[in-house]
């Protein structure tokens, strides 16, 4: 018996369907975009129309090959995004790197790095569909790096150093994994099950606030931004199930 290459193929696709679905996995290194320029790709970026208001593309590199453990010797590009407010009377900038309309209910992992080259006010925010906070990460609190902005201190930050992070949620305990690296540390410290700001359902926004007055400045530089969605153990069952079916019928075709 002869099975239709066509009918094979769909065979194989369906396994992908689940992982496609969605407006993430995002990422960006900023290699692409034009210096002196925004960046392309992000939901929004809020407040750079006031003067000395700016999200833009620099040449400066994370000094991190590869997230959190990895070497230190400077990454592959060349270019980074440039945070800069100098502007003591409007709004800060911000930066929305994805919102939905509707969340998505699997986990997901985020890595980025940044340096704060002046001020002390940057705040990283997960949030749902209904707004509702879950995880809220001040990157930049009085020189500290602090899950909801109390508690203890996950890492000293320090003015012109690059730190690596790398933040795996999970959603059914409203906790999160957290990895972190400063570039003059000789290894990554790993924080588990810091709990959520508030219990969220799924996930539907990303952004980085200046949580400062409309007073203050501060200006930092963000690279190697990515977010990737956890496969739930059912995709996996299902890519498996297709595969075999896929094998077996591939066999029958060449017998």
């Amino acid at each position: 018996m002869k099975y239709p290459i066509a009918g094979l193929t769909l065979l194989f696709a369906l396994p992908v369907l689940p992982l496609s679905a969605f407006d993430i996995p995002f990422s960006t290194d900023f290699e692409s975009d034009t210096i002196g320029a925004e960046p392309l790709g992000f939901a929004n970026l809020k407040d750079t129309g006031f003067a000395g208001n700016s999200l833009n593309v620099i040449a400066a590199e994370s000094s991190f090959v590869d997230g959190p453990g990895s070497a230190t010797t400077g990454g592959p590009g060349s270019q980074s995004l440039h945070w800069l407010d100098t502007n003591t009377t409007d709004s800060n900038p911000d930066i929305v790197v994805f919102d939905l309309n509707t969340g998505i209910t699997q986990d997901v992992v985020i890595r980025f790095d940044f340096v704060n080259i002046s001020g002390n006010n940057l705040r990283f925010q997960l949030l749902d569909e209904a707004g509702i906070r879950g995880i809220r990460l001040d990157l930049d609190n009085g020189g500290h790096i602090k899950n909801n902005g109390t508690g203890d201190t996950l890492e000293f930050t320090s003015n012109n150093k690059w730190h690596a992070l790398e933040i795996t949620t999970n959603l059914a305990n409203d906790t999160y994994d957290l990895v972190i690296e400063r570039d003059d540390r000789g290894s990554p410290d790993t924080f588990t099950d810091l709990p959520f700001n508030n219990a969220i359902a799924n996930i539907a926004k990303m952004e980085f606030v200046d949580f400062s007055g409309s007073s203050s400045t501060s200006e930092y530089y963000i690279d190697n931004l990515s977010v990737t969605v956890i496969p739930e153990p059912s995709a996996y069952a299902l890519m498996f199930g297709a595969l075999s079916l896929g094998v077996v019928l591939l066999r029958h075709r060449q017998g």
